[in-house]
């Protein structure tokens, strides 16, 4: 092994390196070859290390060091921003799909139902695929399975049922149950991508069908939902840091705010006025449904990986995420059938009585997760 002169060699995991002086260069010496060790003042920020006969590259996860983690948080705003208007996208689409193809509400349920058959397939193959081809590996494969059916699905394809199977890859793409903590969070998250998804879904045909055919001025009732979640999102992570000693209480006061002001959409639904104040109180009942639904999802994702070993942060994470995916096929689906049977005025009350079901499952949390208890 040979030694950089007037530096220390030590050896870690297995990998010989050498120490360098503050923000110098230092490097390690391996099968005869010299690499370069990055450093900031003093302290690696991306080394390399032999693990189970592999060599991997071991990058610092703070931003301002690193321009490789910089790109990487880039990347997963826009993977992020994509799934979402993935998911705001079909609701959209819906009463445009049913008049060209000329198809019933029942049929264009299916989409939902093919959906939650690659979602199936995603919580059975996730762990083999990211053991099989790495995390990049995994993300690639998932990007095709996206990019292929969403270009198919632009080109207006002639036949519904062609546009109906583009779905199940990307049920597919965009997705250990012995763990309590992994059960709970596969049921929170069933239920609550089901409510997000059926309300955000479901919410523009329920006010083309029952309050206006102005699809202009319902697109922006519509739009209150979506932008509540992104706000929610956004502003909602400062003041849980500053009101609440974890994320757990935070979520619990959240979720019965939702609770509140989707009770308050069912009770406006009930109305049935054509006034500009009649929708800009329906705007802001669900403007505030959403801005306090938005934070659950990563508050949930913390609660699950505080509470989670952490062999199983990746399976059971991304097996709980998908059978969530599920949910958020299979209840829009539930709720297309059930409106075809009973019409669209069903709507706010299947949003609300899944808006209720999370809650109470986020409520119960403490009684199966000890740790929980002393929040």
């Amino acid at each position: 092994m040979s030694k950089v002169s007037g530096e220390e060699e030590y050896e870690l995991g297995g990998l010989h390196e050498v120490n360098a002086d503050a923000s110098a260069t230092s490097y390690f010496m391996k099968d005869g070859e010299r690499r370069e060790i990055e450093e900031v003042e003093g302290r690696a920020v991306v080394r390399e290390v032999n693990w189970k006969g592999h060599d991997i590259l071991l990058y610092d996860l703070d931003y301002e060091k690193l321009p490789m983690v910089r790109y990487q948080v880039a990347f997963c705003l826009v993977m992020f921003l994509v799934f979402g208007l993935n998911d705001q996208t079909t609701g959209s689409l819906l009463p445009t799909l049913t008049e060209h193809y000329n198809i019933s509400t029942f049929t264009v349920s299916n989409i939902f139902l093919i959906q939650l058959s690659g979602y199936t397939c995603a919580s059975l193959l996730n762990e083999k695929v990211h053991r099989m081809g790495g995390v990049r590996g995994a993300m690639v494969i998932v990007c095709m399975l996206c990019i292929v059916p969403l270009l198919v699905m632009a080109m207006k394809p002639s036949h519904f049922y062609i546009y109906m199977i583009c779905c199940f890859p990307l049920g597919l793409g965009l997705g250990i149950l012995k763990n309590p903590v992994v059960v709970l969070y596969s049921i929170y998250m069933f239920l609550y991508l089901g409510a997000e998804i059926t309300t955000g879904s479901w919410f523009f045909t329920y006010l083309l069908k029952t309050k206006s055919d102005n699809r202009i001025g319902m697109s922006y009732v519509a739009a209150s939902f979506w932008s509540g979640i992104t706000l929610g999102r956004l502003l909602l992570g400062f003041v849980t840091k500053r009101l609440f000693s974890t994320e757990y209480n935070a979520s619990n006061a959240y979720s019965w705010l939702s609770v509140v002001f989707f009770s308050l959409f069912v009770a406006i639904g009930l109305l049935n006025y054509s006034s500009i104040f009649y929708f800009a109180c329906m705007f802001v009942s669900m403007f505030f449904g959403g801005f306090f639904i938005g934070p659950l999802f990563p508050n949930a994702s913390i609660v699950a990986l505080q509470n989670l070993p952490p062999k199983l942060h990746i399976s059971g994470m991304g097996t709980a995420v998908a059978i969530g995916g599920c949910g958020g096929a299979g209840l829009p689906y539930l709720t297309g059938l059930i409106i075809h049977s009973c019409g669209e005025e069903i709507i706010p009350f299947m949003s609300w009585s899944m808006v209720v079901a999370f809650t109470i499952v986020w409520y119960l949390y403490p009684r199966f997760i000890p740790a929980l208890k002393d929040n």
